[in-house]
């Protein structure tokens, strides 16, 4: 990821929905914890099963932290599309979650779910 926070900083404080920039802002570390969390499980003795699709989620994860990127370049930012990614997101840590044995790694896959839900509740 090549986040540069002092840009988004500084557009975020240009826009009048300064809160809007800002939930972006805080959902990309959680997008990079997914899939290292991910990444980790797919490369360890029992990767995920073929019913998750692990390639089709990792492509799609990486196509909103993208979506997120773009969206965090303007002034205005546009809602909809992102409440989409969002919940993307959330389905997909969800998810994942249910392949899940080890149960703080469970919480560390609702708590990112929880993170992308409340961030397009806070959007909407």
């Amino acid at each position: 990821m090549n986040t540069n926070f002092d840009l988004h900083f500084k557009n975020m404080c240009k826009s009048d929905r300064e809160d809007e920039h800002m939930a972006l802002l805080a959902v990309l570390p959680c997008i990079q914890m997914l899939l290292k969390l991910m990444n980790r499980k797919q490369s360890g003795k029992k990767p995920f099963s073929e019913e998750l699709h692990y390639d089709e989620k990792k492509a799609m994860i990486l196509q909103d932290q993208d979506l997120f990127e773009t969206e965090l370049q303007k002034e205005i930012i546009d809602k909809e599309v992102c409440i989409k990614a969002l919940h993307n997101l959330q389905e997909i840590a969800l998810a994942a979650e249910k392949e899940i044995k080890l149960a703080s790694l469970k919480g560390d896959y609702c708590y990112l779910a929880s993170v992308f839900e409340d961030s397009a509740v806070f959007l909407s």
